[in-house]
């Protein structure tokens, strides 16, 4: 299945979702079922009609909420490929391995959380494709506390073609 990268929007107004009015994974008659109380259905079902017109909203809303952060993470320049598992196809991880262009790929950023084990892993992959991604850097989030903020700092140090040892 390809996957389409789309850019990430950053500000706009806050998007609030309640949860109960939500469930565009779901047929009409899972959420009837999933409604029904001991002694009826509750009267959230009644947003659910017109199907049609729910179902647009539905997407809407997802894709606004899957595409966009604050504005306070403009500088990220972020694009997004999203994998949706509606049909629960890729619920066993062998299901998640997706296949790519190395060629699109420019740089990888690593969370302040990400472990130095997965670093190496992604690394490691990576190194695979080292003549596809001779351009290739990588990038570090940290914290900090001068300007109590999240910084991204490249690593010009972290090259495909080296041990890792300077992670």
């Amino acid at each position: 299945m390809p996957l389409t990268v789309r850019p990430v929007k950053y500000g706009g107004e806050l998007i609030e979702c309640n949860f109960f009015e939500a469930m565009g994974r779901f047929t009409r008659k899972q959420i009837a079922s999933w409604l029904t109380g001991t002694e009826e259905i509750s009267s959230v079902y009644d947003a659910y009609s017109p199907e049609d017109e729910w179902r647009k909203q539905y997407l809407n809303v997802y894709d606004a909420k899957t595409y966009r952060k604050l504005k306070a993470w403009e500088h990220e320049e972020e694009f997004r490929a999203v994998l949706t598992d509606s049909l629960c196809v890729y619920s066993e991880s062998d299901n998640r391995n997706l296949k790519y262009d190395p060629k699109i790929l420019r740089g990888v950023i690593f969370g302040i959380g990400t472990s130095v084990y997965d670093k190496k892993r992604i690394m490691e992959k990576l190194r695979d494709h080292t003549e596809e991604l001779a351009d290739f850097s990588f990038f570090q989030a940290e914290y900090d506390d001068v300007a109590q903020r999240i910084v991204v700092q490249e690593k010009k140090a972290w090259k495909l073609d080296l041990n890792f040892q300077d992670i």
